[in-house]
């Protein structure tokens, strides 16, 4: 809509970070990591009158204004990091004299609370207002406020170990690949709790904390009792050409007890469209007996070879969504993409009849890399926001992006501008732990390769193949971390646990290696190759992951 004429308009701007400890990079000084979270805007009037307005005469009825923080920190609306309101002096509007109030939902890059205090301030007509100059700052003794004053003396130039907030305090920049997010270890860790599973919201098993432990306590995997001797399926029991990118999803509504609980899986790097598609198969409870329904869905609208989906019961549209990839083929072109392989999703009212809706995630035409938004994995809710990861390019080895779903009714995905490098110093950092790698490791810190090898002598997590949980009162992230591969190409992996810092683009802290055991008889020398969807049963935080390869099975990894 237009604006009103002849209202006027200022603008707010804002930048929020927490002080951490030093991490690897050069010097000792305390790192900065950006907060997450939202600022809320809301005028001291209820309504305004503008007798003036064009064409009539208006009234308008002002409501909040909610801006998020961007991946850096900053105060964001629409894309913009300066948000528009409305003038507090606008002589156009009854009343005159106006406040604004902010109100924050503020959050560290581990995903606790901060607390920042509302306050109120004014914003004059064509002006740039900056929360951090013009907000009331709070001493450690309760309720003396001190404003801005002249300025004083210089002071020390370090700054203490303490946890801090500031609105325009730069993080100390890696040398390494541009866009490439790294993280530091954080100071005082609160304790954490050990964690029961309570129930399952999208993809992420919720947890409850009865009893503060110590933060060295880590997720423990253990393979289910129920399936020490057997897969959930195995390939040779279905009619699709390989397995991959399992998801098990529970349809409590349904008539047939024996189709409760649904797999759902999808070929691996099929090279003919017409055999890839969503296949499926039931079974009473996720330990089986399962029976192979074959092929559900395939999507021959436009483009080619319909693989890696995930598939949830959607709260917002009351529908399951099924999201997938597929080429952007010169033989197929996707209406209106860009990639050369993009995220599409559908629709469903029953697990059988699905509609397709469209591009999930695409690239734009300025974006690096060769266009590969791919391998979706989401929703993984945190805060009450829905985040999903993709790749970013798939001859860029180790490369993901980040997506948050809009609010509202509808599914529309936005890209955190940030680029989701290998980490590699955090991995490399495992508590004297290390992960077997062929061949010689790269020197840098960090990598964002190029190539067309399928495997490389590197190390790579994956968060579009890993698990996601809240644990200890933070989101933690559980899948494989091994030798940098892509092209379907099978290597072994180590499975690995990390908290997530809380803009979700970025590991928190080093992981740590889990002790998974030995492996089960019916796993090869490919234990874990790639993992699928998490979820919840009778209380108990599950996962699914695939063993073996292209013609491998699948099996249930538990947390606990």
């Amino acid at each position: 809509m237009a604006d009103l004429t002849p209202m006027k308009y200022g603008r707010v701007k804002a930048r929020f970070v927490a002080g951490v400890g030093d991490s690897d990079d050069e010097g000792t000084a305390p790192d900065v990591l950006p907060l997450s979270g939202s600022v809320t805007f809301t005028l001291s009037a209820t309504a305004l009158r503008v007798v003036t307005a064009s064409p009539v005469p208006t009234t308008v009825y002002p409501t909040p204004i909610v801006a998020e923080l961007d991946g850096e920190g900053y105060l964001t609306y629409r894309g913009s990091r300066l948000v528009s309101l409305l003038a507090t002096d606008d002589p156009a509007s009854t009343p005159t004299d106006l406040q604004w109030s902010a109100s924050f939902d503020l959050r560290s890059p581990l995903g606790h609370s901060i607390t920042a205090t509302s306050f109120r301030f004014q914003l004059p007509a064509g002006t740039i207002v900056d929360l951090t100059e013009v907000a009331p700052i709070l001493d450690a003794a309760p309720n003396i406020v001190i404003t801005k004053g002249e300025r004083g003396e210089p002071g020390p130039t370090s700054i203490p170990t303490a946890q801090f907030i500031g609105s325009e305090i730069e993080r100390a920049g890696s040398p390494a690949a541009a866009a490439v997010v790294q993280t530091a270890k954080s100071v005082g860790d609160p304790r954490y709790a050990p964690l029961s599973v309570v129930e399952t919201v999208a993809s992420v098993a919720v947890m409850a904390a009865p009893t503060p432990q110590s933060y060295s306590s880590l997720p423990r995997f253990r393979r289910p009792p129920e399936l020490l001797e057997r897969p959930v399926l195995r390939a040779e029991q279905t009619s699709a050409s390989s397995i991959t990118w399992a998801n098990m999803v529970e349809n409590p509504s349904h008539p047939d007890a024996n189709k409760r609980w649904w797999l759902f899986y999808s070929t691996d790097h099929a090279s003919v469209h017409s055999t890839t598609g969503l296949f499926a198969a039931t079974a009473p409870t996720p330990f089986g007996p399962f029976t192979d329904r074959g092929l559900i869905w395939r999507d021959d609208t436009a483009g080619l070879q319909h693989e890696t989906p995930r598939v949830w019961k959607d709260r917002r549209l009351g529908l399951y969504v099924h999201t997938y990839s597929m080429q952007n083929a010169a033989a197929a072109r996707i209406p209106d993409a860009v990639g050369s392989q993009v995220s599409l999703w559908a629709t469903s009212p029953d697990l059988i009849n699905w509609t397709r809706r469209g591009i999930a995630a695409d690239v734009t035409p300025t974006d690096p890399g060769d266009g590969h938004t791919g391998y979706m994995n989401g929703p993984i809710v945190v805060g009450g926001r829905e985040y999903f990861y993709t790749l970013f390019g798939g001859t860029v080895r180790g490369l993901r992006t980040l997506w948050r779903r809009q609010p509202g009714s509808g599914f529309s995905l936005v890209r955190d501008q940030r680029v989701i490098g290998s980490q590699l110093n955090m991995l490399r950092s495992m508590q004297g732990q290390s992960i077997a790698i062929t061949g010689t490791p790269s020197a840098a810190s960090d990598v964002t390769q190029a190539g067309n090898a399928a495997v490389t002598s590197e190390l790579m997590w994956r968060p579009t193949h890993s698990a996601f949980i809240a644990f200890r009162g933070a989101t933690w992230v559980i899948g494989p971390a091994g030798n940098r591969q892509a092209g379907g190409v099978v290597v072994d992996n180590e499975i690995i646990a990390a908290p997530m810092a809380s803009h979700m683009a970025a590991l928190a802290e080093p992981p740590s290696l889990l002790d998974v055991g030995d492996p089960a008889p019916w796993e090869t020398s490919t234990r874990f190759d790639n993992f699928g969807n998490t979820f919840a049963y009778q209380g108990r935080c599950m996962f699914m992951y695939r063993s073996g390869g292209h013609r491998g099975a699948f099996g249930i990894g538990e947390v606990n």
